[in-house]
């Protein structure tokens, strides 16, 4: 039972690494247009909480893209992590840089090929 557990919760995992960001991102985006729908048609307070709710998972969507792929997806979402949050929550920060520091006053390799 204990190994039916454990596979079921690797196969979980794996479908969220695969699919999740999309998911999230569809499922926030819906969230969010019946929540201002929700919010223009009856002026109700559900509207704003499904619209914030929604909002987030669009948000967490693109944040799940951005640890998967080391890039944004979208500049809003770009723009909305790099201003609110500290640099070093940015999934995408230092992959453009080299890893291994060239020394300048090194001999220049031979290409090989």
């Amino acid at each position: 039972m204990l190994a039916l557990v454990i596979g079921i919760m690797i196969i979980a995992a794996v479908g969220f690494w695969i699919a999740g960001g999309l998911v999230l991102r569809i499922g926030g985006l819906t969230f969010a247009i019946f929540g201002a729908l929700i919010l223009a048609i009856d002026r109700s307070l559900v509207g704003i909480v499904v619209f914030v709710f929604g909002f987030g998972l669009w948000l967490i969507g693109h944040w799940h893209y951005a640890v998967r792929y080391h890039a944004y997806k979208s500049p809003l979402a770009q723009r909305i992590f790099l201003q609110m949050l500290p640099a070093r929550f940015d999934p995408s920060r230092g992959w453009g840089q080299p890893v291994v520091l060239v020394d300048p006053r090194s001999e220049p390799s031979e290409p090989q090929g």
